[in-house]
């Protein structure tokens, strides 16, 4: 094809003294792969991402609609600016986002969420009280907010030292070279294979991103 495309399941499978040959050399081959496609062209399209599947992708896009649908009052309640510490911006609040060019207005909406590494309320306050001041809980919208978001947080980080790993390998380097400036823990705790729910992956140490749910 036009684009190189790169099956990554061989990435996600347990690498344990059981494991065979066979699967072995798979990954070998995408390690390969990855390194002649960054040479050759810069990028690559992954495929068989294992932790963000499409039906799982698509249950997020239709969770951000039922967000987005949300009355005026609770996205008002989790305004992110003019005093408030929520989790919501947009112009049906009167709260539109940065203008990035002069003499406009951004007509996004947006719904955020950051761990508690980086947070959108008051650090004085504690991980309970900032979930409940900062985003929709369950009487509003169910699965609850955190629940959900916390949850694809963690399956992009899955993917994020799996590819970090690779990226490694196919430069010679030591495999947690960039999974240490990832999220400033031990290689120890950059098994690609450890569960969603895996309290591990929350804890600080450069995990400051921010999942943003966008709606134009």
């Amino acid at each position: 094809g036009i684009h190189p495309c790169i099956d990554l399941s061989p990435l996600f499978q347990q690498q344990d003294e059981e494991q065979s040959q066979k699967n072995n050399n798979r990954r070998a081959e995408t390690i390969t792969d990855i390194k002649n496609a960054l040479h050759e062209r810069g990028y690559f399209y992954a495929q068989n991402v294992t932790v963000l599947s499409q039906s799982y992708l698509q249950s997020i896009y239709k969770y951000s609609q039922r967000l987005h649908k949300l009355p005026l009052p609770i996205k008002k309640q989790f305004s992110q600016r003019d005093g408030g510490h929520g989790c919501y911006s947009g112009i049906d609040i009167g709260q539109a986002e940065l203008d990035y060019q002069i003499g406009t207005i951004a007509s996004v909406h947006a719904w955020d969420y950051s761990r508690t590494a980086f947070t959108l309320a008051s650090s004085s306050s504690s991980s309970t009280e900032k979930e409940e001041n900062c985003y929709p809980n369950a009487s509003m919208i169910d699965p609850p907010y955190v629940d959900v978001l916390d949850d694809l947080y963690n399956r992009q980080n899955i993917l994020s030292r799996v590819l970090m790993t690779a990226f490694a390998e196919a430069l010679d380097l030591p495999k947690d070279t960039f999974v240490n400036m990832f999220d400033g823990t031990s290689s120890s705790s950059s098994n690609p294979n450890n569960d969603t729910n895996n309290n591990e992956d929350k804890e600080e140490g450069g995990d400051f991103g921010t999942i943003r749910l966008l709606y134009y």
